[in-house]
């Protein structure tokens, strides 16, 4: 009989992602989200006086507050990376409605966790910790913090680009249920 040594120390960090409860931009410019929008308590204009709280930017990097589903889809439609700005406002936003509003099959906890990886060179994510794993809520308010900043308009080359499209595929990646940890529920 072989018996191998003991050995201490070794944590293999055994976790499950999962999907969630989230939905896509694509579910949000669509007919079911608008349904979901429209039934939420308060409807339309009250999901959209919500979202204006958030530091929600254009393509142009300035503030962006929808104030009907209409202007909020064409917003989300023509979301691109051009500007991470507009496009970590939109996964973003996405986000808040998945935890705030829910879909058919619910919402999305705000105390699920999320694996979003270690963030580039000086990039540093409130509430992120050494393994790459985050609050959702934490998440949303360190990408609404980064957008705070008047000068949101973070294209190829801009000191904030690289932590902002870090933050924007975490938040990707949990609107598509791909790394959420465990099931959310």
């Amino acid at each position: 009989i072989v018996v191998p040594p003991n050995s201490t120390g070794n944590n293999f960090g055994n976790v499950c992602l999962a999907g969630g409860k989230g939905r896509t931009l694509g579910f949000w410019s669509n007919k079911n989200g608008q349904a979901a929008i429209t039934g939420a308590p308060g409807g339309a204009s009250a999901v959209m006086t919500s979202l204006s709280n958030l530091n929600l930017r254009n393509g142009a990097g300035a503030d962006f507050n929808p104030t009907s589903y209409a202007a909020f889809r064409s917003w989300l439609l023509g979301a691109t990376a051009n500007n991470m700005a507009y496009m970590l406002s939109a996964q973003m936003s996405a986000i808040w409605l998945n935890i705030n509003v829910g879909g058919p099959v619910g919402k999305v906890p705000d105390t699920a966790v999320l694996y979003a990886g270690i963030p580039p060179a000086g990039c540093t994510v409130g509430g992120l910790n050494g393994y790459g794993f985050v609050g959702v809520t934490a998440l949303i308010n360190a990408a609404n913090a980064s957008l705070a900043n008047p000068n949101g308009y973070s294209v190829a080359g801009s000191a904030m680009r690289s932590c902002q499209e870090f933050m924007k595929n975490a938040l990707d990646r949990g609107n598509n249920n791909l790394n959420f940890v465990g099931s959310p529920d």
